[in-house]
């Protein structure tokens, strides 16, 4: 198999270019790559600060929703009951407003004993 190999390797053609040299150091190169790698390492750092302030925020979010939530319940209890309290009373003043309206309607068309003047009957204007 080594063997195989080896003669496949001597057959098969030269490269048509010759393969360049080492290039020599490009300190310009080496400085814009060292300000991309500080530039994406604080980007780096500032980006898991933020995710971490969103997670923060978002757990402050859900905490709020869920206490809204509870505190919706408590005031749609509050208000039907404060609801049902005025709508009673405004029955409960109808009902006895009319209730005098009615018997003061009665005694105006009745007329009073008190009021007899020597057998005639007055009736109150």
């Amino acid at each position: 198999m080594q063997d195989e190999l080896t003669a496949y390797l001597m057959a098969i053609q030269p490269p048509s270019s010759v393969m360049p040299e080492q290039r020599a150091p490009t300190p310009d190169m080496d400085n814009y790559i060292a300000q991309n790698l500080e530039f994406f390492e604080s980007l780096n750092s500032s980006y898991a600060s933020l995710k971490a302030q969103k997670s923060t925020v978002e757990a402050e979010v859900g905490t709020k929703t869920a206490e809204c939530a509870e505190g919706r319940l408590v005031f749609d209890a509050k208000f039907c009951l404060w609801k049902t309290e005025v709508e009673n009373a405004s029955r409960i003043t109808c009902t006895a407003a009319r209730k005098l309206e009615r018997s003061t309607r009665r005694l105006r068309r009745r007329p009073s004993p008190m009021l007899k003047v020597a057998g005639q009957t007055a009736t109150p204007s």
